[in-house]
């Protein structure tokens, strides 16, 4: 199996790459990170999936993007593509924060999830994902640690306080700001103070950015 690669970039398509190794091979991974400049060198960390009429390699910038992927895979229903999209389209921090919180709507985001596989998805690995808090930890997003995460879950377990958070996320983010920065501030705030409507947070989440 193949577990990362170094090398050259020779090409990068919208969702591919082609390295050049040091030994001369020429490896295609999909991939959807940032632009890299070609002739940069880059290591990547893949994920080898083989079937009877393909060999495809997965690739990531870090190893927190391959283990979502590699748990995401593991769920009925959720082929590679699917599983990639995911990772690329919601992060890694975000698709932990959906599972933990029953936010299937933020899941259902990503391109191939549908409302089934969202559940599915959430059925799986809610137990399993508490294992990954260096996930959270080593994300590019703002770090919140498995406790958090934790407190963070029950916080919200009232489809009241749900209403709220998914509202305030939706309403935030079409003001230009970033989910995970939303959410992670509307989260503290129904943890200590009284919210009776999603204008209330909403204002207080604004009051605070």
């Amino acid at each position: 199996m193949i577990g990362c690669l170094q090398g050259k970039v020779l090409d990068q398509t919208d969702n591919k790459l082609l390295i050049l190794t040091s030994s001369g091979v020429g490896y295609e991974v999909y991939f959807a990170n940032e632009i890299i400049n070609k002739a940069d060198e880059l290591l990547i960390h893949t994920t080898n999936i083989i079937k009877e009429t393909s060999n495809e390699l997965y690739g990531f910038l870090s190893s927190d993007e391959k283990k979502i992927f590699e748990l995401l895979i593991s769920v009925k229903g959720v082929g590679p593509k699917s599983a990639f999209s995911m990772v690329a389209t919601i992060g890694p921090m975000d698709i932990v924060q959906a599972i933990l919180m029953d936010n299937k709507k933020c899941l259902c985001s990503a391109p191939g999830i549908g409302k089934k596989a969202a559940s599915q998805i959430v059925l799986d690995l809610a137990d399993k994902i508490t294992k990954f808090s260096n996930v959270i930890k080593a994300s590019k997003h703002s770090p919140i640690d498995e406790m958090q995460q934790q407190d963070a879950f029950m916080t919200t377990s009232h489809p009241a306080n749900d209403k709220f958070l998914n509202e305030t996320i939706m309403a935030c983010k079409e003001l230009g700001f970033k989910e995970n920065e939303i959410s992670t501030l509307a989260l503290s705030i129904l943890k200590r103070a009284e919210i009776t409507s999603s204008e209330q947070l909403i204002h207080q989440v604004l009051k605070e950015l």
